[in-house]
């Protein structure tokens, strides 16, 4: 059961270490924006690789997270969050680089060492954030701290993709490791330390036959469904909308800019769902927004091919898919017990990035020149209908688990 957070932590040393963590996040999101946003822009005019290759390579990465985040969540449970969280740094802070690189084989390196490190960081994080944050304010603690992810990323690639354009890549890519390097010190320093699982000594690999008991909870694989599919849609979304605006407008401003302006615009809407999950639970919240993503998608597949459609489709869903994301946490903690909250988080993340690598990869090749940009929407909407059937699933109400956010699993 959920231990209920210790009321004297409530305005002291509880807080210190949510707030902490979202200025870690906030710095962490900043200084790794451009992986993402200019990506493809930089595969392609400085590099002359096709869409295809840039897929395979975003892809790669989601792939090696997800192979990853099984036991980066085994981890969390076993050595504590902070541990956690600070490996994920150190590695994922290698993402600069691949901007310095021009050799296929290392940048496939690359590729694989900033998914371990965003696998270890994602599952430190989500699992600090569990343990942090009272049952009773789970809704706004995810908005929090998806909006301080959100913010950092919009802030960065508002900051950063000017600068690719003055000074060039290879710069860029420098400033994003010394950034790093400094958010990773400060993180050792300043986060506090949360306990690792209690009871008998556990190893690793007994943490990892855990994942069993979790696989045996059919809301659990209904939630899973949920992840890899809705994440599927998003990773076409992340791929194909800075491509689509870059070649649009021949320069990295553009996307940079569509990148800060929808993460800040998708604020709001994460904190209405967080409060609203609070005060109502996650289940209605979670499938009104997976019945809303097939909506979105739709609609920019038919307007896709102007700079106005992009804009406006764009932000839409990633208002709509980010607050998605704020319910997964209670959505998790109402499945599982405290000892596994670092486990449910890496089950997730494993479909999360399988769904990824599905989407990034699928957008590289439905974005070819031999076909309609709208293929790409069309076929997102497709998977986002099945997501929104697999969310209704997840959310009924199965024996053991409980979908409102002030109750605690009985188990």
């Amino acid at each position: 059961m959920w231990p209920l957070a210790d009321h004297r932590d409530m305005t002291g040393l509880l807080h210190r270490r949510f707030l902490t963590l979202l200025v870690v996040l906030f710095a962490a999101a900043a200084f790794t924006a451009p992986l993402n946003a200019l990506l493809p822009a930089y595969m392609e005019t400085a590099l002359g690789r096709p869409t295809q290759f840039t897929g395979r390579i975003m892809g790669l990465i989601m792939a090696a997270a997800g192979i990853w985040f099984l036991v980066g969540g085994a981890l969390a449970d076993m050595l504590g969050a902070k541990r956690t969280l600070v490996v994920g740094l150190a590695a994922y802070g290698v993402c600069g680089s691949i901007f310095l690189v021009s050799w296929a084989p290392l940048i496939v390196g690359l590729a694989v060492v900033i998914g371990l490190g965003f696998a270890l960081q994602t599952s430190g994080a989500q699992s600090y954030l569990l343990g942090a944050v009272h049952a009773d304010r789970m809704g706004m603690g995810a908005a929090m701290f998806f909006v301080s992810m959100n913010l950092g990323s919009a802030v960065g690639a508002a900051l950063l993709g000017p600068l690719a354009d003055r000074l060039g890549y290879p710069i860029m890519g420098s400033v994003m490791l010394a950034g790093l390097a400094v958010v990773i010190v400060a993180s050792m320093i300043a986060l506090a330390g949360q306990p690792a699982a209690t009871g008998p000594r556990r190893t690793l690999a007994s943490m990892l036959t855990g994942y069993g008991d979790l696989w045996s909870r059919v809301a659990v694989r209904w939630l899973l469904a949920t992840r890899f599919l809705t994440a599927a849609t998003w990773g076409m979304a992340t791929f194909a909308f800075p491509y689509l605006l870059y070649k649009v407008t021949g320069t990295n401003k553009e996307p940079a800019y569509f990148h800060a302006t929808s993460l800040m615009l998708a604020t709001g809407a994460q904190f209405g769902c967080g409060r609203l999950c609070d005060r109502l639970g996650v289940r209605w919240p979670v499938r009104i927004l997976a019945m809303l993503l097939i909506v979105c998608f739709f609609l920019t597949a038919l307007c896709v091919h102007t700079r106005a459609g992009l804009w406006i489709g764009g932000i839409a869903i990633t208002a709509v898919a980010w607050s998605l994301s704020t319910t997964m946490p209670a959505l998790m903690r109402s499945m599982t017990s405290e000892s596994q909250k670092g486990r449910i988080v890496g089950a997730t993340h494993v479909a999360w990035a399988a769904g990824m690598v599905t989407g990034q990869v699928g957008g590289g090749w439905l974005l070819d020149p031999r076909f309609d940009p709208a293929a790409c929407y069309f076929a997102a909407s497709v998977c986002c209908a099945a997501g929104a059937i697999c969310a209704w699933m997840a959310t009924r109400p199965f024996p053991g688990a409980r979908l409102r956010s002030r109750q605690c699993p009985a188990r």
